[in-house]
């Protein structure tokens, strides 16, 4: 019974030990933290011409990222997605065409099919 007792205090003592590693791993990181966040805010207080440049290069190496991404994102919902005049809706498709199906499309789109006939014919309709 007493070896018992031991084995339960063991199981305590661990649990606690990683409760007790995991705070103070979580308290140094908030210290770090903040430590480089001051330092950062001393180097901006000293370099504010360097501060500004820095300021001024980010915001615009974001405005492009953002707009190099919407268009991706405009080019990608075009390859996908087509007008109907007839019904007036849009009509999606699961993946960009193949170059022959785009063929094929275009050739029946002529012939006087619609669309949603066409694409529904060749499974790709979503």
């Amino acid at each position: 019974m007493e070896n018992e007792n031991r084995n339960e205090e063991k199981k305590v003592e661990l649990v606690d030990f990683k409760k007790e590693a995991m705070k103070r791993k979580l308290k140094a990181g908030v210290e770090t933290a903040k430590t480089g966040i001051m330092k950062g805010v001393k180097w901006v207080s000293d370099h504010p011409a360097e501060a500004a440049a820095g300021v001024t290069g980010l915001g615009l190496f974001v405005k492009q990222l953002t707009k190099t991404s919407a268009n991706h994102a405009e080019q990608r919902r075009r390859e996908r997605e087509f007008f109907e005049h007839s019904s007036g809706k849009w009509c999606e498709i699961k993946r960009k065409l193949t170059p022959m199906e785009q063929v094929e499309a275009e050739a029946r789109h002529k012939a006087g099919e619609t669309w949603t006939q066409i694409f529904s014919d060749m499974r790709l309709l979503k």
